[in-house]
């Protein structure tokens, strides 16, 4: 075996290695997630949105996503070791091709994503508004309790916007807690004591008149003091933060499976 072999080799075997360990822990994670319930909650709050909706089953949708996923890492991966390690020809002509069709996969959805991401972005929020309509500012249920959450750690309000919440400080779909005192109740006091930016519904186990007195400037949108900004545009520009790390990552697993794709067909054709 020449040094050109060996050398492929081992590239092709370590780096299925680290994928076989990569998919085991999505494998894993996807089945825990997906029998413990732990994306119940999730569900459950995507499920408000809209019957109709595309996303209302994202909850359980992405434990059984992890699930498939990780296995079809854990089979390619075995397939990868398997064929380098004893130089099976069709299973490194299979591993070669499937890893060409995962890279071109990539390359149309980061096309299409480029694409439709207006689209997905416009219906994601309709979605998201729609489930406003149950927030309520004590966060007594978890529905509630993870809006609160999405406000406090990205100093947000709303899917849009404090404006998101205009329509609901009346009538059966006010957000109001029923410890807001009168004075902070009206027109202009549409503004969610969650989206105070001094206020850490975290460290109340309940709220009370003087925690609304302590934020009143803040409950009147006409005022400073509450978070501006939309949760979705927040959470994207979280993301943008990071956009050089994630560029970094996706070039980095473009060369590799460039780099194992041409590892393996030169592995074929030493075959003896």
């Amino acid at each position: 075996m020449s040094a050109g072999e060996t050398c492929s080799k081992i590239i092709v075997v370590t780096i299925n290695l680290i994928f076989l360990l990569f998919g085991l822990a999505a494998l894993v994670a996807g089945i825990v997630f997906k029998v413990g319930g732990a994306w119940s909650k999730v569900s459950d709050f995507l499920k408000i949105a809209d019957e109709n909706s595309e996303i209302k089953n994202a909850g359980e949708a992405l434990a059984l996503g992890a699930i498939i996923f990780g296995a079809i890492i854990v089979v390619i991966a075995i397939t990868g070791c398997i064929g380098a390690c004893c130089k099976v020809k069709c299973l490194l002509v299979l591993y070669g091709i499937v890893v060409i069709i995962i890279l071109l996969a990539e390359i149309a959805v980061v096309i299409v994503v480029g694409v439709k991401s207006s689209d997905v972005e416009n219906k994601t929020d309709e979605a998201l508004v729609k489930t406003l309509d149950k927030y309520k500012e004590n966060s007594a249920d978890d529905i509630s309790k993870a809006w609160s959450i999405v406000f406090k750690e990205f100093k947000c309000c709303g899917v849009k916007g404090k404006e998101d919440f205009r329509n609901y400080t009346s009538g059966t779909s006010t957000f109001y807690a029923t410890e807001r005192p009168g004075l902070y109740k009206g027109p202009s006091y549409y503004v969610p004591i969650t989206c105070c930016s001094q206020f850490n519904f975290e460290e109340k186990k309940s709220l009370t008149s003087a925690d609304f007195d302590n934020n009143k400037n803040c409950l009147n949108a006409t005022n400073n003091g509450s978070y501006e900004e939309g949760c979705v545009k927040s959470i994207i520009n979280s993301v943008l933060d990071h956009k050089w790390a994630f560029i970094g990552v996706g070039i980095a697993i473009f060369f590799i499976e460039i780099l194992v794709i041409a590892m393996a067909f030169y592995l074929c054709s030493r075959h003896d």
